[in-house]
């Protein structure tokens, strides 16, 4: 299904701007690509490569009496084009991936992702659909040349078999890879935090679950940093108490195959109910200044009416409350975003973070925005520029009718920031590609 007229419509209400009010359509020809499948596509992750860029997506699937996702790869040569056609993964979805390096150069890729079986004559509910963690090792043409699964085998009969789920990926400088998953027992228990170690050739592994304290619920970050010996990743907890729910943020250390070291906590003692969602986690450009961490904050425990948030981490895993920020971007009264976490205006959420080489932030989030009074109406794409300390230096808005969530963001070698994320219009979505300069100005 092309969708070529669409396609161009979307290139021309594309909007930047200095201010969050009414933007006027840009014509110059910019840096903004969109990529569509012969289904629905969506972003989930991008990473640099010598001549480009390649993005990993999914295709969702939706014909009569079938209904799947898979994994897709798409090679972009540095000017936006795509090198080949799109390479597909059948048998389960993709959610990270990461370059494999010999030296300087790439040699091959690791992907992450789930693989769903499904029986709906399973005895028991939690059978009918069982998840398995599916890790592909590709070749630099991105062929399939290992695979790894990693599934319950030990339930027989009608027993409960555990579901396993991918999550991030990371990569140590030596080429150790760690992946970041869950595991879920059954239909009422928590997804428990593991990691599985393994070689780049997926020839050996280990794995270390790390269980809740009960009464608790956690969701991952989409991030996991393997520096060293040690591997730091974000997650959000929460837990009920009668009708409200809290829940705060944490930083997770841990040495390689072995218990947390550290796992410091910001907001486990709010009063009353908060929403604290945890999206993205980053190394500063100087690994010893720490981490920059982005996600979502809301008094309200829907997450309705959330503020964009900011907080740094010292490099031992340890978060700098003071240098908590918030961010709603219905300005205030002197032309800035509203920065009190008990006000806001707009739903806006921090989705990912990069640092840059002048030592600070950017932050790619999302607004949602109504025509004639802020953007193009639907969920807008922001980007933040923060300093060293956390302070904001600009920010940006960019989006077009329908929804535009970022998926990632990335400086380049040259400082130019490249944004990968979901389109989407009506029913249908699709990847872009956007490129700005290091003040977030569209590239042409």
């Amino acid at each position: 299904m092309k969708r070529c007229c669409y396609i161009l419509l979307c290139i021309v209400v594309l909007t930047s701007c200095n201010n969050l009010d009414n933007a006027t359509p840009s014509n110059r020809k910019t840096f903004l690509k969109f990529y569509e499948g012969p289904y629905n596509l969506s972003a989930a992750a991008v990473e640099l490569t010598p001549t480009g860029y390649v993005v990993l997506g999914n295709m969702s699937v939706n014909v009569t009496d079938t209904s799947f996702t898979q994994a897709a790869l798409l090679n972009i040569r540095q000017d936006g084009t795509l090198a080949e056609d799109i390479h597909y993964y059948p048998g389960g979805n993709g959610k990270s991936f990461k370059p494999l390096f010999d030296g300087s150069a790439v040699n091959g890729y690791i992907m992450v992702g789930d693989s769903v079986f499904v029986d709906p004559f399973a005895e028991q509910a939690a059978n009918v659909e069982v998840y398995s963690m599916r890790i592909l090792l590709l070749d630099n043409n991105f062929n399939t040349v290992n695979k790894l699964l990693i599934s319950d085998n030990t339930a027989t009969g009608n027993q409960v078999k555990v579901d396993f789920s991918a999550e991030t990926i990371g990569v140590s400088a030596d080429g150790k890879v760690v992946i970041l998953g869950t595991r879920k027992a059954n239909l009422t228990a928590p997804a428990e935090p593991l990691l599985l170690g393994t070689s780049a050739d997926l020839s050996s592994s280990w794995y270390v679950p790390y269980p809740l304290i009960p009464g608790r619920t956690g969701i991952n970050g989409r991030s996991i940093l393997y520096i060293g010996e040690k591997i730091f990743w974000t997650r959000s907890l929460s837990e009920v108490q009668g009708p409200f729910i809290n829940s705060w943020i944490s930083l997770p250390v841990v040495q390689e195959r072995a218990a947390f070291i550290n796992d410091s906590a910001v907001g486990e003692y709010a009063q009353g109910g908060q929403y604290f969602i945890s999206h993205d986690i980053t190394t500063a450009s100087n690994p010893d200044f720490g981490f920059g961490i982005t996600g979502t904050f809301s008094k309200s425990t829907d997450g309705s009416k959330g503020n964009i948030f900011f907080i740094q981490a010292r490099s031992n895993g340890t978060f700098i409350p003071e240098s908590l920020r918030f961010f709603d971007m219905v300005l205030s009264a002197d032309g800035t975003p509203l920065s009190d976490s008990t006000q806001s205006v707009t739903i806006d959420e921090g989705r990912a973070i990069t640092s840059t080489r002048d030592g600070g932030f950017v932050i790619a989030g999302t607004i949602i925005t109504v025509p004639g009074v802020l953007g193009k109406g639907g969920k807008d794409l922001v980007l933040i520029k923060l300093s060293a300390a956390g302070n904001m230096l600009w920010y940006r808005l960019l989006g077009g009718s329908g929804d535009d969530v970022p998926a990632a963001i990335k400086e380049t070698p040259d400082g130019d920031l490249i944004i990968v994320g979901t389109h989407t219009l009506g029913n249908y979505s699709t990847i872009f590609l956007a490129k700005t300069d290091k003040n977030g100005e569209l590239k042409n």
